[in-house]
């Protein structure tokens, strides 16, 4: 514990990569846990592209659902800490919470997309568009057939990545001035492991891995494990 806080404080530069875990403790639902997302209802089965043509009305009360909870569930105070510590964020949340909490969007890559922007389901163009509330769901202004989130979701071909590939290319050069950071790992399951993949390719070429995660802290040899949640590993960063 103490040897992770102390690589975190040690001035280095921070890159934190984030998962859903990290806003468990704030009182978002994660996926796979108790009470996650997904539940008992495996909706990774039905969180597909295809959702939005069989039943478009549907997928969107599920989304409408989430991005309202995320709207009405403010950034926990960890969350103050990264912003104050943190060179770059890396993650697959789609909450929106980083910028919320006072992250400068360039600053950010999310990898999965962003309950925040909308796109054509089908789609008809690469274009997205700031999300807005429309009932029974929003329409693309072009084609005039069902929008969806732009976050990818299972077996994914449609998602437009535009602004996650522009992010990226900011991370890319960001990393490329900071070739020595520490990561920051919070919160990232193993089901879908692309959070926890990124930490171990940076760790192989110098960088020091902090993973925080009550759960499945374990990692490659040289990781620094600490197996608590997220808001308790930050508080005693300070």
């Amino acid at each position: 514990m103490q040897e992770a806080i102390d690589a975190v404080r040690s001035g280095r530069p921070l890159l934190v990569t984030a998962g859903a875990g990290l806003g468990v403790d704030g009182g978002l639902p994660d996926f796979r846990g108790p009470g996650g997302w997904w539940g008992d209802q495996r909706l990774e089965e039905r969180a597909t592209a295809a959702w939005f043509d069989d039943d478009p009305a549907e997928a969107w009360a599920f989304y409408r659902g989430r991005r309202a909870l995320y709207a009405s569930t403010p950034p926990h105070p960890g969350y103050a800490v990264l912003i104050e510590r943190a060179g770059f964020v890396f993650t697959s949340n789609v909450d929106g919470h980083f910028v919320r909490a006072g992250l400068d969007p360039d600053r950010i890559v999310e990898i999965h997309g962003s309950l925040e922007r909308l796109q054509c389901a089908t789609p008809c163009s690469r274009s997205t568009w700031p999300t807005e509330d429309a009932l029974p769901f929003p329409l693309c202004p072009r084609c005039g057939g069902p929008a969806r989130p732009n976050v990818c979701v299972f077996d994914d071909r449609r998602w437009i990545a535009v602004p996650s590939v522009l992010q990226g290319r900011r991370y890319d050069s960001w990393l490329g001035d900071h070739p020595d950071p520490v990561v920051l790992e919070l919160g990232a399951g193993t089901a879908v492991p692309n959070v926890r993949r990124e930490g171990e390719r940076l760790q192989g070429l110098g960088a020091t891995l902090v993973r925080v995660n009550p759960h499945e802290a374990e990692g490659p040899p040289g990781t620094l494990s600490v197996a608590i949640g997220a808001l308790a590993f930050l508080s005693a960063v300070g």
